[in-house]
């Protein structure tokens, strides 16, 4: 009976998205049970298109840049998705120095704190599924620190004292994806 039990728990648990954007809030799959919502308001949403992506969207405000791309089941990323996620950030914000602080792994999420050009700081949420790669950079960190504590409940914020910046970004991989080949058509 137990085996079954733990059967219905991961099927119910695969069936959740691990993160999705609804009615102006993202929520990011918890547990098998409990979603985490976030509102998120004045923000810019523009699809992105590309042969290779079934879904792709850029979600940006002052505070917040999300890019999600769901690739089609017959492509891939030609490289580490997130690895390659960062170092086009890094290129696109113009940064010298962009120096790994703090990271860790809860279930599908990576958490990063960077300090860039040793003058502020920003958070990186990476989250992947199968073939959904969702990257979060959050520049005031109120979402990273939100989305931690309900993934851990003894997490304490250290970086309250830290500079930070808006920077309204406007890059977008899957709107560079023909120029820069970051994913493309799987061989096999």
């Amino acid at each position: 009976m137990n085996f079954f039990k733990k059967l219905l728990k991961k099927l119910a648990k695969a069936s959740l998205p691990i993160f999705n954007f609804d009615q102006n809030e993202l929520k990011f799959q918890i547990d098998s049970n409990d979603m985490f919502s976030y509102p998120l308001e004045n923000f810019d949403f523009k699809t992105r298109h590309d042969p290779y992506a079934l879904d792709a969207y850029t979600i940006k405000n002052r505070d917040i840049f999300i890019e999600h791309i769901r690739l089609d089941t017959d492509s891939i990323w030609n490289g580490e998705p997130y690895g390659t996620f960062k170092s086009f950030f890094r290129s696109k914000i113009h940064a010298q120095s962009m120096d790994l602080i703090k990271e860790f792994i809860i279930d599908n999420y990576t958490f990063a704190t960077y300090k860039i050009d040793d003058d502020f700081i920003v958070h990186l949420i990476y989250i992947y599924d199968f073939n959904k790669n969702t990257f979060i950079v959050d520049t005031k960190g109120e979402l990273f620190f939100a989305l931690v504590n309900e993934l851990d409940h003894s997490y304490v914020y250290p970086y309250e004292n830290e500079k930070k910046i808006n920077i309204f970004f406007d890059i977008s991989m899957s709107k560079e994806n023909a120029f820069r080949s970051f994913f493309g058509h799987s061989m096999g």
